[in-house]
């Protein structure tokens, strides 16, 4: 459900920070080099080996079935999530029994990405479905739908969301 108290601020502010997300990860997928380990020790107080750390959102509306998702995070770190990044593509998880599973890529640099192997809490994260799972580097394609949720925090190196979570859903 919406919080409709604050929809008004929310619709003000969201274009705002959906535009800078995009931006830093438009930004970055400039011939981007993958590097990290997906078993490497995140060095976090946990102590233990944390394996990529994914997003999962579920509850996904049916409509949205066969769909592609993506996520963008800011908070300490920025993150964006997608299956696999090269120098010329970016692939994304695919939405399945309502539900998607996304791996996550922290942004080192404009045109470095590793991927993310810890726990934290981010501010925000934007979720974005898509029609096709493959998204060439230099033809972007449009958003169908954007989910914005408000503090997300990994545990384990997983968080999970549903749909119904969403502070707002924006369809373009």
């Amino acid at each position: 459900m919406q919080n409709k108290k604050y929809q008004p601020v929310i619709q003000s502010v969201i274009p705002a920070i959906l535009l800078l997300v995009a931006i830093l990860v438009v930004g970055c997928y400039k011939r981007p080099s993958i590097n990290g380990d997906a078993g490497a020790d995140s060095g976090s107080g946990g102590g233990g080996r944390i394996g990529q750390t994914t997003f999962t959102l579920t509850d996904i509306p049916s409509k949205y079935e066969g769909k592609y998702a993506r996520i963008s995070l800011v908070g300490d770190v920025v993150l964006t999530g997608a299956q696999n990044i090269t120098s010329k593509a970016v692939t994304l998880p695919k939405i399945s029994g309502g539900t998607v599973v996304i791996p996550l890529w922290k942004i080192n640099s404009v045109t470095s990405f590793s991927k993310y192997n810890d726990n934290g809490n981010f501010t925000l994260g934007t979720v974005n479905l898509y029609n096709s799972g493959n998204d060439n580097i230099n033809a972007k394609q449009k958003e169908l739908v954007d989910a914005v949720f408000m503090s997300v925090t990994f545990t384990k190196g997983n968080a999970t969301r549903a749909w119904k979570d969403a502070l707002t859903v924006i369809e373009q």
